[in-house]
């Protein structure tokens, strides 16, 4: 145990800090955020087979794949989105070190999307983390 603290203790101590003190670090994606008012979305997606148009009504009875964009279904076809960036995905919770992060996500990128991506945040403000990071440390972690 006093192996991995020793080694903990050192990574945290000569990792690069991404210029915050008491840096933690979590896994970010960005999300869809569904049924955005058209002036404000990012995209649509089309719903399951909702008030489709003649043409694309056919090429869903006939099993043929339907286009996400149709200026001839009604608007009740689809559903709006934007998306929101860097959204916590804590499914791992928070590592100490950005190498831990990389190597949980590395490991199970299964549970996350493609926009998965280790992000550096501070403790600064959590005494009961700082005091954590410190006592693992022996010296302010900055």
């Amino acid at each position: 145990m006093q192996q991995f603290l020793d080694n903990l203790k050192q990574e945290m101590l000569t990792q690069d800090q991404r210029s915050t003190s008491y840096p933690y670090f979590i896994i970010v994606e960005d999300k869809k955020v569904y049924g955005i008012d058209l002036e404000w979305s990012e995209g649509q997606e089309r719903k399951e087979d909702e008030d489709m148009c003649e043409k694309c009504q056919e090429l869903f009875d006939n099993g043929k794949e339907i286009p996400n964009e149709c200026d001839d279904c009604h608007d009740d076809c689809f559903i709006h989105y934007r998306i929101e960036e860097n959204v916590p995905n804590l499914y791992a919770g928070i590592f100490f070190t950005a190498k831990a992060a990389q190597d949980h996500l590395d490991a199970n990128s299964h549970h996350y999307d493609s926009t998965a991506k280790v992000y550096g945040m501070s403790a600064y403000h959590n005494s009961e983390l700082r005091k954590v990071m410190l006592h693992l440390c022996g010296k302010e972690v900055s």
